[in-house]
C-alpha cells in the first residue's frame, strides 16, 4: 500500500472510527472480504479441531493419536490466524513498519507521551505487542500439540508447553479486554478502565473473553493431565470445555466480521 493510500485511510479513520480505527487497535488497511473469510475460517477451524481433538482424550473414545493430530491442525490454524492478524493490522508502532510509522504518527496523534520517551515507545508498541503475544501463545500450542503425538514419546513435555501456552493466551486476551475497557471513542485522551466501554463492540468482547476463558480451561486441564497428578478424565472434561469456548470465540468473530456494521459487506 502506498503512502497516499494510507493517508486517505487515516483521514477516513479520523472521521469514521467505527469502521477501521480505534485508539487501541490500528488497521493498516480496510479488511477485505477475502481476508476476513480466510481469517475467520482459520480461527473457527482451530476451535472446532480443538474441541474434537479434546473428545479423543475422554475415556469413552480415547485415542491420543487422533487427538494429538487434531490439536496440531487446530494449533497451526490458530497460529496462522493470529500471525496474519498481527502482520496485516497490528504491527504499526511495534515492528516492520518503517513505511508507515511517520505518516501514522502525524495523522493519528492519539498518544499521551512523546514519541522519544520510554512510555511513548511502549504506548505505540503496546497494540502490536499484545497481538504478538497472542501469536506466541498459539505457537506454543503448536509445539505442545506436536509433542503430544504418541510416537514422539514426549507427552509430559508437550503438556508443560501447553500449560505455558495457555497462560500466555489467557493473559493476552485479558490484556486486550483491559485495553478495550480503557478506550473511550468519545474521549480518546481518557485511559481509565470503564466497563461501559466494553459494550461499544460486544462481538469483539465475545471473541476475546471466550478465547481467554478457553485458554484458562486448557491451563487447568493441562495441569490435571500431568502424570504427577494423573486426573485424566477431569483433564479431558476441561479440554472439551476449552475447545467449546474457543469455538464460541470463532463464532463471535464470524458474527463480527459478517453481521455487524463495523465492516463493509
Amino acid at each position: 500500500m502506498t503512502n497516499t493510500e494510507l493517508e486517505v485511510l487515516l483521514n477516513k479513520n479520523n472521521h469514521n472510527t467505527n469502521n477501521y480505527y480505534s485508539s487501541s487497535i490500528h488497521y493498516l488497511q480496510p479488511l477485505s472480504l477475502q481476508w476476513r473469510i480466510i481469517h475467520a475460517v482459520s480461527y473457527l477451524i482451530g476451535g472446532l479441531t480443538f474441541v474434537t481433538g479434546s473428545c479423543y482424550y475422554l475415556p469413552v473414545m480415547q485415542n491420543y493419536l487422533y487427538g494429538s493430530w487434531l490439536f496440531t491442525i487446530g494449533s497451526a490454524a490458530f497460529f496462522y490466524a493470529d500471525l496474519n492478524e498481527w502482520w496485516k493490522n497490528n504491527r504499526v508502532g511495534c515492528l516492520f513498519d518503517d513505511d508507515y510509522r511517520a505518516l501514522f504518527e502525524s495523522q493519528v496523534g492519539c498518544y499521551m507521551a512523546p514519541q522519544e520517551t520510554v512510555l511513548g515507545v511502549f504506548q505505540r508498541a503496546e497494540n502490536g505487542l499484545n497481538f504478538a503475544f497472542s501469536a506466541f501463545g498459539s505457537f506454543l500450542y503448536l509445539i505442545g500439540s506436536i509433542l503430544f503425538i504418541p510416537s514422539l514419546d514426549s507427552l509430559t513435555l508437550g503438556t508443560e508447553v501447553f500449560i505455558v501456552g495457555s497462560i500466555v493466551i489467557f493473559l493476552s486476551q485479558m490484556w486486550k479486554i483491559y485495553r478495550i475497557g480503557c478506550t473511550d471513542e468519545t474521549n480518546p485522551d481518557s485511559k481509565v478502565f470503564i466497563c461501559e466501554n466494553l459494550m461499544i463492540d460486544t462481538p469483539a468482547l465475545g471473541v476475546d473473553l471466550n478465547a481467554g476463558l478457553g485458554g484458562f480451561a486448557y491451563f487447568i486441564g493441562s495441569i490435571l493431565f500431568l502424570p504427577s497428578i494423573g486426573q485424566y478424565e477431569q483433564a479431558a472434561n476441561w479440554f472439551v470445555l476449552g475447545g467449546l469456548l474457543f469455538s464460541l470465540s470463532g463464532i463471535f468473530l464470524m458474527y463480527r466480521y459478517f453481521c455487524t456494521v463495523n465492516y463493509p459487506h
